[in-house]
């Protein structure tokens, strides 16, 4: 009696356990499914795609949108960097490729100006330690009306010759995709292949990656993209640089880079389990290694994890190797001053998966640069009427003809400063942030037409002073 007392105890401590351990998940898996709803409402975002993948394979897939599923293309944006430097590690592997090879003996039309004796090796465009000029290489990317030809990486990367260093090759570490772009040129000449080719081959089809792709030609199946004028989406015509897939333009589903997070936990045939571990490895003296970032503001743990983004969509990734968890996550809006809210969302998904009592929260959008331009536009324009006013009622203007000069000379460098302030030029800045461009570019017209009114009733006002003046003295 005693036995069976006992053997009753045990199973119903093992039923409650696995009870405890489904409901867990059930929980998690309800927590994600809230999530996405959260996301899309906290961040007004019109489609979107989650996938979790655990060692034992995909532990959560969502979305939401119309029509869209986990198996729903979008573009990834800077996410292609990782894989690109998957398939540069696949040549490493098949030994025809070393991270320690001079980028110009791969590419022997590829120079550049330099006072450094150093050569730029394959390992400097994986780390983005190249030292090229960000000033320069940016009229090479993010081109929308290039001719989609079979040689079209081959030919961007081209733009890049005779480019300047303003750094010791391997020195300084600096984002610039342009990195990426010889990168693809590099595993073109190496492979005898295109890079679109290469990859399908040798990536894409051995991960199971059957929906991605590094072609130059946009795919009709792709989600439409959004660009955010003041937190609030609008469809766009659609952004996609032919030449751009080894650095930011693959197009890829959920489900896909699920398969790709996958392999990272689980590794595969295409590189050993050594090679994988180079190509993930943290670096001692920067943020950023082989293709993968590692630093989060939102996290204090390391682990790899890489963003990406097109002028209208969204993507990012991480990978814990010590969780054991890799999460995937597309959205089809994007405005560079709503990144860093979006890197909440991973937190909160990685809060979730740990279990946490107190979740992570999502960080809101916030309109603060965009309504200081505004109410600096709404002051000059209310200097402006007080002007027409004072004119209109022939009184004397108090504002001096040197502050209508300083209006105009404003004007004409607001852009130009503007852009050189922040390291970025215009035509990125208008790309990304679309509504603060146009507030630049309406505020640089209102001060242009403040100076010239100023000077113009400043001249008026002297001239008539010299006149009285000319009067008095006959």
């Amino acid at each position: 009696m005693k036995k069976l007392f006992a053997c009753l105890l045990m199973v119903l401590f093992l039923s409650n356990g696995m009870l405890t351990t489904h409901a867990s998940a059930h929980t998690k898996q309800d927590q994600l499914d809230t999530l996405l709803k959260d996301i899309q409402e906290t961040y007004r975002i019109p489609d979107l795609s989650l996938t979790v993948v655990t060692e034992e394979g995909i532990y959560y897939e969502g979305s939401l949108g119309e029509n869209v599923t986990s198996e729903t293309p979008f573009l990834i944006g800077s996410i292609s960097k990782p894989l690109t430097s998957l398939g540069t590690f696949v040549l490493i592997e098949k030994g025809t490729l070393t991270l320690d090879d001079p980028v110009h003996e791969h590419l022997p039309w590829f120079s550049y100006d330099t006072p450094y004796s150093e050569p730029m090796l394959v390992r400097h465009l994986l780390e983005q330690t190249s030292g090229m000029a960000t000033e320069e290489t940016a009229l090479a990317l993010d081109v929308f009306d290039r001719e989609a030809t079979a040689d079209v990486v081959a030919a961007a990367a081209k733009e890049l010759a005779h480019v300047s260093l303003n750094h010791r090759p391997g020195d300084t570490y600096v984002y610039d995709s342009a990195n990426y772009l010889l990168l693809g040129a590099v595993i073109e000449a190496v492979s005898n292949q295109s890079f679109a080719d290469f990859m399908k081959n040798d990536v894409f089809q051995p991960l199971s990656m059957s929906h991605t792709s590094a072609e130059s030609s946009v795919p009709a199946t792709l989600v439409p993209g959004h660009t955010s004028w003041f937190t609030i989406p609008k469809q766009s015509e659609g952004y996609f640089d032919p030449a751009g897939a080894p650095y930011g333009y693959m197009v890829s589903t959920s489900s896909d880079l699920g398969h790709f997070l996958s392999f990272l936990m689980n590794g595969g045939d295409i590189i050993s389990d050594e090679n994988k571990g180079v190509m993930l490895q943290q670096p001692t003296d920067s943020n950023y290694g082989y293709g993968w970032r590692f630093v989060n503001p939102f996290s204090t743990n390391t682990f790899p994890w890489h963003t990406g983004a097109t002028p209208d969509q969204r993507a990012e990734v991480f990978f814990n190797p010590d969780d054991k968890i890799g999460v995937a996550l597309l959205v089809n809006k994007y405005h560079q001053l709503e990144a860093e809210a979006y890197l909440s969302i991973m937190e909160r998904v990685r809060s979730i998966l740990a279990e946490e009592e107190v979740l992570s929260p999502l960080t809101p959008l916030s309109l603060f640069t965009q309504l200081i331009m505004v109410g600096v536009i709404g002051g000059i324009i209310l200097l402006l009427s007080l002007v027409l006013v004072f004119s209109y009622k022939q009184k004397p203007l108090r504002f001096p003809f040197i502050f209508g000069v300083l209006c105009i000379l404003l004007g004409l460098v607001l852009i130009p400063v503007f852009s050189i302030s922040i390291q970025t030029p215009w035509r990125t800045i208008a790309l990304y942030t679309p509504d603060v461009a146009l507030l630049t570019l309406v505020l640089t017209a209102l001060l242009l037409s403040l100076g010239v009114m100023l000077v113009f009733f400043g001249y008026r006002q002297r001239k008539k002073s010299l006149e009285r003046t000319e009067i008095q003295v006959a």
